[in-house]
């Protein structure tokens, strides 16, 4: 028997924080992020971010088992006429991910990129600050994805690692932080005006300041390191 603690909780998310109560905004850049699989779910996930709004918004997912290359390109191709094109594809391109992707860049002419899965740990807590300041909303229809998030939960911590519960679905929530670590939402500039100085306000927005900009840098610090390697 088991029941689902937040102490454990993989990913910060707030049914009231995360929420997108307002919906989705229109004219958005658009990430697709695929987690392949077959006897377990390929899952896509559907974010958009704007250059003048500091949110990222989870706007569509799908998750389907035993699903072929045919049916994947399928859907690609059904997604991208519903959001007109995408500023990129990324997938799991891991084991038998790889030569799925491969097969499909080669017949159908879809360019799917590798997705960054090194120092996942660290890349989710990165994620997590978002969803503390509210920098992620998920349209509230996605409720397989709300569920599937809000379950999922830590197994076990080993030598600083942390182990996801293999009980818990994860398909959904691999694509979102694949197409999450593609997003630069984070550079977006909203335009507000200055707080008074050493007002609460003033506080509050040198500490979301100061927390892009060291996210910034650590992503592009990974980046740089997975280059060099």
């Amino acid at each position: 028997e088991w029941c689902a603690s937040t102490d454990s909780q993989v990913y910060a998310f707030s049914r009231d924080l995360n929420i997108a109560k307002a919906g989705i905004p229109n004219k958005l850049d658009y990430i697709l992020g695929i987690d392949l699989g077959y006897d377990d779910e390929t899952a896509f996930v559907v974010i958009g971010y704007r250059s003048d709004l500091k949110e990222m918004f989870v706007v569509e997912t799908y998750a389907k088992s035993q699903m072929t290359i045919t049916d994947i390109v399928r859907m690609i191709d059904e997604l991208t006429s519903r959001y007109r094109s995408f500023t990129r594809i990324v997938a799991d391109t891991g084991g038998l991910g790889k030569q799925i992707a491969a097969e499909i860049r080669k017949r159908y002419g879809v360019a799917i990129f590798p997705a960054e899965k090194t120092q996942k740990a660290e890349f989710i807590q990165l994620l997590n600050d978002d969803l503390r300041s509210g920098r992620i909303l998920v349209n509230p229809i996605e409720i397989n994805f709300i569920e599937e998030i809000l379950a999922l939960q830590w197994d076990e911590e080993k030598e600083g690692r942390f182990i996801e519960d293999p009980r818990f679905a994860n398909h959904r929530t691999d694509a979102f932080l694949y197409a999450w670590r593609e997003s630069t939402h984070y550079l977006s500039k909203v335009p507000e005006i200055k707080p008074q100085v050493n007002t609460e306000a003033w506080f509050k927005q040198e500490e979301d300041r100061i927390l892009q900009e060291v996210q910034r840098q650590f992503i592009e610090e990974q980046k740089e390191k997975e280059f060099m390697l």
